[in-house]
């Protein structure tokens, strides 16, 4: 996270591991399909999104702004590992994932009744 800009940078050891797992997937004629997010949403994200909502404090995919940072990092992907990739998917089981997290709170973040708001987000 970079708290000046207030976004996430790129990792530039990451960036290099997957071009280079990449590359040897393209060497064997593997052609890759990428799932971008599988509930994995990155902990400094959700901190640095946190806003009041409902009279809590939720961040995540209960913030708008997340909109913003998840297509900065769909640019990166897209630039860097495009050439690899013929077929991306955006979200595994979004549906899931705002329910467990963010209606039940079974599932982190562990918030309750901010489902919709979520799944609003991801959509």
């Amino acid at each position: 996270w970079d708290p000046r800009h207030k976004r996430m940078v790129p990792n530039p050891r990451g960036i290099a591991y997957y071009h280079q797992l990449f590359r040897a997937m393209s060497r064997r004629a593997i052609r890759p399909a990428v799932t971008m997010y599988h509930w994995d949403l990155p902990y400094d994200v959700y901190l640095n999104t946190k806003r009041p909502l409902r009279g809590v404090e939720t961040g995540g995919w209960t913030n708008p702004e997340i909109v913003r940072h998840f297509a900065a990092y769909a640019a990166v992907l897209f630039h860097e590992f495009g050439q690899y990739v013929p077929r991306w998917f955006t979200f595994n089981e979004a549906r899931v994932f705002t329910y467990l997290g963010y209606e039940l709170g079974v599932h982190p973040p562990f918030e309750r009744g901010l489902g919709y708001v979520a799944n609003k987000n991801v959509l």
